[in-house]
This record gives C-alpha cells, sequence and structure tokens, in this order.
C-alpha cells in the first residue's frame, strides 16, 4: 500500500465529465485535464471541414500529446547535457581561481620579502654613507700643488 493520498476529482474534457483518481495533487490533475482537452479542442477544430473518423481523430489526439511529450523530453535531455557542461566548466574555473588565488598569495609574500630586503638595503646604505662622509671630513687636507715664484 502506498502511503500517497489518493485524490479523486471530476473534471471536464471535450464536454465529458471523467472522474481522475491520481497520487498526484488537485492542482496537477486540473493542469493535466485542462492540456487535453486544449488538444482535443485544436484537432476537433482542424477536423471540422472534414470528414475525420473518431478514431483517426483520436489517434491524432495522441500523436500530438506524444510530440509534445517527446519534444520536453528532448528539451530537458538537452537542458541537462547544457547543465553538466556548465558544471565542468564551473569545476575548471573553481580550480583556477584557488591556483590564481594561491599564486597572488605566492606573489604577496614575495613582494613583502622584496620590501624588506629593499628597507634593510637603504638602511644599510644610509648607515654606510654616515661612515663614509665621516670619514671624508677628517680626512686631512693637503695641498699638492706647490707654489712657484
Amino acid at each position: 500500500m502506498s502511503d500517497k493520498k489518493i485524490t479523486k476529482m471530476d473534471v471536464v474534457i471535450a464536454g465529458e465529465i471523467v472522474t481522475l483518481k491520481s497520487t498526484e495533487d488537485a492542482d496537477h490533475l486540473h493542469r493535466i485535464a485542462r492540456y487535453v482537452d486544449q488538444q482535443i479542442a485544436e484537432i476537433s477544430a482542424a477536423s471540422k471541414s472534414t470528414l475525420m473518423d473518431e478514431r483517426v481523430r483520436t489517434l491524432l489526439i495522441a500523436l500530438n500529446i506524444a510530440d509534445d511529450c517527446f519534444k520536453k523530453m528532448d528539451n530537458f535531455r538537452d537542458t541537462e547535457k547544457t547543465s553538466r557542461k556548465l558544471q565542468k566548466e564551473l569545476a575548471k574555473a573553481q580550480n583556477e581561481n584557488a591556483l590564481l588565488q594561491q599564486k597572488i598569495k605566492e606573489l604577496q609574500s614575495e613582494l613583502a620579502n622584496t620590501r624588506d630586503e629593499l628597507e634593510d638595503f637603504i638602511e644599510n646604505f644610509d648607515e654606510d654613507e654616515d661612515e663614509t662622509s665621516d670619514k671624508i671630513l677628517t680626512l686631512p687636507i693637503h695641498d699638492s700643488r706647490k707654489v712657484v715664484r
């Protein structure tokens, strides 16, 4: 026995009252009944000018419904295929993003190290310059020019 609730309702299809029983909800049953009623109305309108046998008319209605069903299934398969393709592309893009994020971290670390090295260099350069200028200032000045008279 199924745990699903059975929906029982009367609908009008092609002017006839039809009782439907299903585990689907009432809204779903109404949509299906309207769809079948529309298919019957379309074929009936197209066949009024011709003498169409009831059996042929029923076959055309069934073929129209089957055609719609197959088109929807094909569309669904195409959508699933596109979805799988997009999911693969997304996974690839996420992987590339992760690699790029890692590269950014590496470059930021390298930049920080380079800045530190530059600051050390500048600091050492300033110290060397101070030492050199002290030496230059403390050197005795010798005049190598001779005075000729």
